[in-house]
Parts: structure tokens; sequence; C-alpha cells
């Protein structure tokens, strides 16, 4: 008991707690009494959570119980080195390396100790932050959410914003500062804050801060840049609309418009402007084609727009400028344009003449293909005639291998120049003045010609390469002959076709004379009707006295009666060539007599009347002139054509189908054009102020149409083909009717759609027809084949001319319905999706004028632009 005792005794005399702590413990060993020390450390955690591998601290403060004083504490994470740290101030702070494990940290001061049980964290980070977005109610949007991605959000001008944001752990607390202002609390729910309502109308900085419930900061605040952008303008075009081109006075012109916008395009329009015309007071009977957005979140608007000479009462060489406009939904804002587009709106005499140049200019290419294989034949003739050793030899080889070449660059030449004028012939078809024989004899030409590459000329190709690659003299020497056989073939047929070419255009010549004579008084009238009605208001005006409006319209009547001079002028002296070269007495007549009335100064004498405001003479003078002009056109009409039913009774089977097959075309690229503009008619009625007289004049086309269609019944002698052409015939009938009663709707539209249907069939059936053909030799066969195949080709591309406005684009456009079962013939698939199965919208598949076409027009028109 001493021995126990003893210890107490002197632990009481020297520090009483620690004596009664170890009489405590001794008494109750099992109590769980801590050992009293002589120095405490306090406010130590028993658990410390720290930013992951980023140095901690851990600071205590010090409490001295006895005389026993350490100047240093030391401490170790686990088994790393051992730190230490001064006492200071009765406080110790011990800096440890950062740590990515958890582990435990022992700290001793002394004989005091404690074990912190030690915790890495990542930093709280935001992982996602998210806007809620009030748009300005004029743009009629529902609130949206948009993931930030940066430090920048963009918001549209005089929107609100609500920023959500998720943490990596639930937050204790979050604030945001916006510039300058005070930090204002965000509303917390675990890991989730939420800014409220913010206004930006001026950018502006948002700076979050957050501590998470561990006492966890992020490195830094995070910075978000709100910066309001404006609503801007839609953007709009009309697709691949060339920013000028040419089209025909009948021509329908799909215009294929879009816009986009950020938001949403409200309304998508087409407006129209003469620039240049006949009549300097003309306008577009509709200046404008508008059409809605479906909804107001439509952000890109595609629609195909009808532009139609015919029904927009726009003459003849007029120059057209269109562009699309397109608005959104902010107030007052002007619409958005597209660039200018500038469309040459081009007579049938005129295009009819632009027709017989470029056929002009390909006969000339065909003419340098002849002396091409005339040399060739000559160099085969020349192969021939070598003696033995020397036809053995290697260079005579070389020779016909080198001539085989030429031979098929030859061939290739006259396969391009046949592709080339299928292109112009189809633009031929356009023109309803250019008869139906004449582009017969065209396409049978352009036949002619893929056959004479094709065969001939790659047979003697062949042949020449074989005699290349024989090493024999005898087999060279033969297939030198057969060479030489199937180049003379080639020639023989060449110089055929240069003939027949030659004298087409002759008659194409012919032809365009005498519409441009036709079109010289259509001019004259109506200069004499524009005169007719503003003499009135200037009748005894001296020039000078005449209102500025009235001298502007006088200075471009002048003008336009020096343009019908110039060209009465070119007509003279074209019509006197013509009659040197052919002799065709109707010709001279008409020349001698255009000379014998002084034409040109007289034109002249004209203008100076009109100029010099001398209206009721000038009136009197363009009467005669009209008239005169069109009798001497008169005189130069050709014959029409054979219309009998007893016509050819010896012309081969397969030659009437395809005359049938070209007409047919025709007809079918017609009437699509007047169901566009029926169609484009019944849309715009309640605007149009001239509809009765649209409607009249696509009437008068229809009516034309189904003349062209009873010429091609009274011919028929193929009994196939009976039933579409009196289906067909019933159709435009009734379309006829409808249109002058002024009816543009279902009573107009539905027969013109039968009408298509029923001429889409016939196609078909007379290109099986033609198929099917046995002709009384192969070489007449492979001819039609060939022929039946580039109209085919033709008809397909034609079809792709214009199609029904819709907001859809790329579905056929004919529209109308029919509940009538197509007949069960075979053929060319693609020809049946031109006919008015369904209504649909149009692709708005722009098919310009050729290139060589425009160069020639565009020409044409700077120079009516230019003159005075």
């Amino acid at each position: 008991l001493a021995a126990v005792l003893v210890p107490v005794v002197l632990a009481f005399a020297v520090a009483p707690g620690a004596g009664w702590n170890a009489l405590q413990r001794w008494a109750a060993p099992v109590a769980g009494i801590p050992r009293y020390t002589f120095i405490a450390l306090e406010n130590v955690p028993a658990q410390l959570v720290v930013p992951h591998g980023e140095p901690f601290e851990l600071v205590a403060k010090v409490n001295y119980r006895s005389f026993w004083k350490p100047a240093s504490a030391s401490g170790r994470f686990e088994l790393q080195t051992k730190l230490s740290a001064p006492v200071k101030n009765g406080s110790v702070k011990l800096t440890i390396p950062g740590q990515t494990q958890n582990g435990s940290l022992r700290v001793r001061l002394g004989d005091a100790t404690h074990t912190i049980a030690v915790k890495p964290l990542h930093r709280p980070a935001l992982k996602q932050l998210a806007a809620n977005v009030t748009l300005p109610d004029y743009l009629q949007y529902p609130p949206t959410n948009q993931v930030v991605q940066n430090a920048t959000l963009p918001v549209l001008e005089g929107s609100r914003v609500t920023l959500n944001g998720t943490a990596t752990r639930p937050l204790a607390s979050a604030e945001v500062t916006v510039d300058k202002t005070e930090p204002v609390s965000l509303l917390l729910s675990g890991e989730k804050f939420n800014s409220g309502s913010l206004k930006l109308d001026a950018s502006s900085q948002a700076t979050f801060d957050w501590r998470d419930e561990f006492g966890l900061k992020p490195v830094a605040p995070w910075l978000l840049a709100l910066r309001p952008t404006k609503d801007g303008a839609p953007r709009v075009d009309l697709g691949d609309l060339p920013l000028e081109l040419s089209i025909l006075e009948t021509d329908v012109l799909p215009l294929k418009f879009a816009a986009s916008d950020d938001f949403g395009v409200r309304e998508g329009a087409v407006g129209t402007e003469i620039v240049a015309s006949l009549d300097p007071t003309n306008t577009p009977a509709i200046s404008q084609f508008k059409k809605s957005a479906a909804g107001a979140q439509e952000r890109r608007f595609t629609n195909t727009f009808l532009f139609s000479p015919t029904v927009l009462r726009i003459p003849a060489d007029s120059v057209v400028e269109v562009k699309g406009l397109a608005t959104d939904f902010l107030p007052g804002r002007e619409p958005a344009e597209s660039a200018t587009h500038r469309i040459n709106i081009v007579s049938l005499s005129k295009h009819a003449e632009l027709v017989r140049q470029q056929l002009d200019a390909l006969f000339a290419q065909v003419e340098e293909v002849t002396r091409k294989e005339e040399a060739i034949a000559a160099a085969t003739r020349e192969l021939m005639g070598l003696p033995e050793d020397k036809l053995k030899s290697e260079e005579a080889g070389k020779k016909a291998g080198e001539q085989a070449e030429e031979q098929a660059r030859n061939a290739a030449q006259l396969d391009r120049i046949a592709q080339q004028g299928q292109d112009i012939v189809r633009e031929a078809m356009r023109n309803p003045t250019l008869t139906q024989q004449t582009l017969r004899e065209w396409t049978q030409n352009l036949a002619q010609m893929k056959s004479l590459a094709q065969g001939e000329m790659k047979d003697a190709q062949q042949s020449l390469q074989k005699a290349q690659e024989s090493s024999s003299p005898q087999e060279r020497a033969e297939e030198a002959t057969k060479a030489r056989d199937a180049e003379e073939k080639a020639l023989d047929k060449l110089q055929a076709l240069q003939k027949k070419m030659n004298d087409g255009l002759d008659n194409l010549q012919a032809l365009t004379l005498s519409q441009r004579l036709k079109k010289l008084s259509e001019s004259e009238k109506g200069l004499g009707e524009q005169l007719g009605k503003v003499v009135g208001e200037t009748i005894g005006l001296l020039p000078r006295e005449l209102p500025e409006r009235f001298k502007k319209i006088n200075t471009s009547l002048a003008g336009d009666q020096g343009g019908v001079k110039a060209e009465a002028e070119k007509v003279v002296a074209e019509m006197s060539r013509f009659f040197d070269r052919t002799q065709r007495e109707n010709y001279g007549e008409v020349a001698k007599e255009m000379k014998q009335v002084n034409t040109t100064a007289e034109l002249d004498r004209v203008r100076g009347l009109i100029d010099a405001n001398i209206s009721m003479d000038a009136m009197g003078n363009l009467a005669t002139w009209t008239k005169r002009f069109a009798d001497w056109s008169k005189k130069l009409e050709p014959p029409e054509e054979e219309s009998q039913g007893g016509e050819g009774q010896g012309q081969p089977k397969e030659d009437k189908w395809l005359k049938m097959l070209m007409a047919a075309i025709r007809l079918r690229a017609g009437e699509a054009r007047v169901l566009q503009q029926t169609t484009l008619l019944d849309e715009e009625k309640a605007r149009h102020p001239r509809f009765a007289e649209a409607a009249s004049k696509v009437a008068e086309q229809q009516r034309a149409l189904r003349g062209d269609l009873t010429k091609l019944q009274m011919s028929n002698d193929l009994e196939p083909a009976r039933e579409f052409l009196l289906n067909t015939q019933d159709g435009m009938r009734d379309a006829e009717s409808a249109l002058f009663d002024k009816l543009t709707g279902e009573p107009a539209q539905k027969p013109e759609n039968d009408a298509l249907l029923h001429l889409t069939d016939l196609i078909n059936l007379i290109n099986e027809q033609a198929k099917r053909q046995k002709s009384s030799s192969q070489q007449q066969q492979q001819q039609a084949q060939a022929e039946a195949e580039m109209m085919m080709q033709m008809a397909q591309q034609e079809q792709q001319v214009g199609m029904k406005p819709g907001q859809q684009p790329g579905q056929n456009a004919n529209g109308g319905t029919t509940d009538k079962a197509s007949p069960g013939t075979t053929g060319d698939a693609r020809g049946a999706e031109a006919a008015a199965r369904r209504m649909g919208k149009g692709s708005g598949v722009t098919r310009p004028v050729p290139a060589e076409f425009r160069e020639a027009l565009e020409q044409f028109f700077k120079a009516v632009e230019a003159k005075p």
C-alpha cells in the first residue's frame, strides 16, 4: 500500500490536478477517464476535411498547466516525414503537404498527443449551369432552357434569365454578385442553386461563389459574362436564280424563296418592278407576292413563287427586277431584302432568231467535223497506198494508231455537238412559233449525228486500231480498207447532213424573218396605243412646254421607235441577202417593197414626230406601219404543215409515232404552263387588278393548245392514240371554257390536270410503241430509237420547268387529283411523274436559258437600256 500511496502523495505535492486525475483513474480503472497532461492542445478536431492534393494547416491553442513549457510541437501524417512548428503567442500552426488519400495525423506537444482523421476531398465545383430564358413577348416563344457551355451567355436583349446551377456536392451557402451590386444569396436545394429572375438590357458580369457542407470553397469564384444581343434581321435569298437571266413571254419561272431568322420568319415575299419596257408607265399587275409562315417559331421558311409575264401582264422586251423580302416579329422592322435579280422578258420572235443563230453556229461545227473526217479519210487512203514492205513497218502501224485516235476525237466531237444541239432544240421547244416540223427535222439531224459518231466513225476507229495492232501487211491492208469504207460512208452522211441542216437553217431564217416583221408590227401598234393614252394631255404643246412626266414618256417612246427603225434596217439587209442566196420570190418582193417605201428613213421620221410631240401625225404613221409590217409578215409566212388524215399513206409507222411524240411533248409542256398560270391567277385573284384580262389571256393560250391538238387528231391514223387524244381534247375544252368564264379554281385546274395526265400516258405509250416498231432496215430502226430516246430526254428535262408553289420543296407540282386509273402501259416511268396525279408543293427547280442564249440576250437587253 505504501508503494502505491507514495507516488500519489508526491503527485499531489507537485501538481494537484495530476494527482487527483491519477487517484480517480486508480479508483475506477474502467471508467475511461482521460489521462491528465501538463500541456493541453485545444480546438483540435477529431476529423479534418481538406482540399484534395493541396497543403493544409492545423492551428491549435496551447495551454501550459505547469512549469513545463515545450517550445515546439510535432506532427506526422501516417508514415510521412515528421513535421514541427514553434509555439507562438499561445498557439501552434502545423502546415501539412497536400494529401490524396484518407489517413491519420498525429500531433504531439510535450505530453499532449492528438490523432486526427484527415479526409482529402476535391473542392466543390460547378457541374452544370443552365439558363432558363424568357424571350421578349413579341416573339411569342415559351421559356427555353439552354446549357451554359463557357463563360459567356449571349441572350436576346430584353429577355429575363434565371440561372440554375448544380454543384458536385450539397452546398451550405451560395451567392451571386452582378457587376458591383451587393451579393445576393441564392436559393439552395442540396447541390442545386437558383438565381431568381434577372432582366438583361446591357452587358454585365455575374460572379458566383459557394461553400459546401464541409466548408470547402472553389479555388476562385465562377465568372459568367452576360451579353445581350440584338434581334438580327432575317437572311433571304432566291436560291440558285442567276442575278440576270432571260425567259420567254409565255414562260412560268419558279422563284425558289428561302429565308431564315434566329427566332422566326413572319412573312416571305417576292417584289417585282419593271425597270425597262415599251410602256414607260407600265407596272406589274401584282407588285408583290406574299406568304405567311405557318407559325411564330419557323426559323427557316421556304416557298416557291411563280413568276409569269402573262399573268402579271408584263409585255415582251421588258426588264423586270425581282428580289426576295422577309420580315420577322420585331415590331417596326423594315423587310430584309435579297440581292436584286434582273429578268429579261424575251419576245417569241427574238427568241426564235437566237435559236436560229445557235443552230447556225452548230452547223459551222459540223462543217469542221466534216473537214477533219475528209483529212482522216485522205490519210487512210495514203496508208492503203503504201507498198507492202512499208505497210508492215512500225512507222505504218504508228500512223494507223494516230489516225484511230484522231477518228475517236472527231467522233467524240460530233457526239458533243449533238448534245449541245439537244439543249438548243429543247430550248426551241418552248417557243410555240417554231413549227413542229422544224423541231422534228432538227431532232432527226441530232439523232443522225449520234448515230454517225457511234456507228461508221466508231467502226473506222476500231478498224484503224486493228490495223495498228496487226503485224501482217495483208491484215493491215484489209483493216485499212474497212476503215476507208466506213470513213467514206461517214463522209457521205456528213455531207448529206450538212445539206439538210443548211436547208433547215434557210427555212428557219425564213420563219424568223416573218416573225420579226410581225413583232415590228406589234411594236408599232403598241407605240401608237401608248401615244393614244397621253395625247389628250399633250396635244398642242411644244416639247419644252411638256410637264416633266410627259417629257420622259415621249423621250422613251421616241427611243423605242428608234429601236424599231434599227431592227427594220437589219431585217431589210438580212432579207436581201437571204433572197440572193435562196432566190425565194416572196422574200425578194418584200425586200424590194421595203426599200421602195424607204422604210428606214420613214421610221426615223416617225421617231422625230414623237420627239417633237406631233402626236396625232405620229399615231397615223404608226398605224400605217403597223399594217405594212403585218402584210409583209403574212407574205413570208411558211405554208402550214399538212394535217389531213390521208397524210403520209406510205409513211413508215415508226415515223408517225415519232412525229406524234414530238407534238405530245410540246402539248404537255404548254399545258403545264397553262396550269401554272391558272394556279397563280387563282391564288392572286383577290389582289389582281386585271384579273379578267389575265384570265382571258390564259384562256387564249389554252385555245391555241387545243387548236394544235385538233390538228394532231385530224392527222392521226394510229388507233392506240385515239382515246388519249380524245380525252385530252375534253380536258382542254373544259379548261378553256372555265377560263373564259373567269373560273380559275377547280373548274379549270381539274381538267387541266386531266389533260396533263392523258398526255403523259400518251407519251409513254408512244415511247413504248416506238421501241417495238420493226423497220425495214436495222439502220432505220436504230435511227428511230435514237430519235425517240432524244425526245424523251428533252421531255423529262422540260418537265422540270416550274412547279406549283408551296412551302415544302421537292414534290411534283402539276397539282390536282384524279380518280381515273392509268392505262396499263409501260415505258419510261420517269415520264409519268410529270402527270398531275398528285397535288404537291413545288421544288422551285429553276431552269434558266442556256449560257449561249443568256449571253446573247444580256447583250440585247443592255443595248435596249443604253438607247437614248
